[in-house]
């Protein structure tokens, strides 16, 4: 569906099957294959459209090249990859704010999500943003209600 580039590695999300590959850039030889959320994950899928219970959506790398950021819709949540190896290690599930998730943008410090929806599967959508933590954690500092937020990007 997407994809991110970093260095010499390109990233490309999953939709259908959670997951990020891994590829040599501008090679493309496959490096490897990490699944976007927890194993073992299990829920109805969010719309009778949906083929599985979550799918991938946006990806981004982080300015200083080591963190990599997925939108998971139907987890409802973003996950952080350390891709300081060149590989997604060590993710971080994080809840989004709101209900399936489209999009993110990245600085320095924030990570900011735009959900398709708030609460619930008929409210409005919104943006939420979350300061990244000394330790690589996440804070959420704002959320704004926006009808059909879909695509967000910081300048």
């Amino acid at each position: 569906r997407h994809s991110a580039v970093h260095g010499d590695r390109l990233y490309v999300v999953g939709e259908l099957d959670n997951t990020v590959t891994t590829l040599t850039f501008p090679g493309l030889e496959v490096v490897g294959v990490v699944g976007c959320i927890p194993e073992g994950y299990t829920k109805d899928p969010p719309f009778p459209f949906y083929t599985a219970p979550s799918h991938a959506a946006g990806i981004k790398t982080s300015p200083c090249g080591r963190r990599l950021y997925v939108t998971n819709r139907g987890h409802d949540s973003f996950t952080c990859f350390d891709i300081s190896s060149g590989v997604p290690t060590s993710p971080v599930h994080v809840p989004s704010g709101g209900r399936l998730p489209w999009e993110l943008s990245v600085s320095a410090d924030h990570v900011v999500v735009a959900n398709q929806f708030g609460e619930t599967l008929v409210s409005d959508g919104n943006v939420t943003v979350f300061k990244v933590q000394e330790d690589g954690g996440f804070a959420q500092v704002a959320s704004a209600t926006l009808k059909h937020a879909l695509f967000v990007k910081i300048l």
